[in-house]
């Protein structure tokens, strides 16, 4: 497609001289005459554009975006520190629990059955906390993931009215802008 775009171009400059001349019916976009200024025109305005979305656009999304993951990484670095964390305690207290079983291994059986009770419990509360830890931390990381994606698609909608604002005298609701992104 982009081959016959050029082709077509190359021929129409080519025959300029032999038909551009003439004043005549037809359409004025048709003018062949009026390319080379319009063509001339177009890259201007898409070069200004272009430098406009390179310099203050792009890097504002960019800086956003680059936020947004340290967040992310800062707290998934937190949730595995306390993980560790608990599973170090909860290592801790399974190898003092075994040195007390192994100094009342003479207790009897009733007393054996009220220790292991007991460490049936606290393992409980061990993983019950480290279980609300970790979702405690999946949901921040879930809420802030969603709030990134929600002020980048704002920043996008931002940027496009920007644009368009300099183009068009009707600037689109952001409903619409929506739709053609998605």
């Amino acid at each position: 497609m982009t081959f016959l775009k050029k082709l077509f171009f190359l021929i129409s400059f080519l025959l300029w001289p032999q038909f551009g001349f003439t004043e005549g019916d037809g359409l004025p976009q048709m003018d062949i005459t009026t390319f080379p200024s319009q063509v001339f025109w177009l890259i201007i305005t898409f070069g200004i554009l272009y430098l406009f979305m390179w310099r203050t656009a792009i890097p504002k999304l960019r800086n956003t975006i680059e936020e947004r993951q340290d967040k992310i990484l800062i707290d998934i670095n937190e949730a595995e520190k306390v993980k560790s964390e608990a599973e170090e305690t909860l290592k801790e207290y399974e190898e003092k629990m075994q040195s007390a079983s192994k100094q009342a291994s003479d207790i009897i059986s009733q007393a054996k059955n009220k220790s292991d009770a007991m460490i049936d419990e606290i393992k409980k509360k061990q993983e019950l906390k480290l279980s609300k830890m970790l979702n405690d931390s999946k949901d921040r990381i879930s809420k802030q993931y969603e709030e990134s994606r929600q002020q980048i698609e704002n920043a996008k909608i931002e940027s496009i009215k920007l644009i368009s604002s300099k183009f068009l005298n009707d600037l689109p609701s952001d409903e619409d802008i929506m739709k053609e992104i998605n």
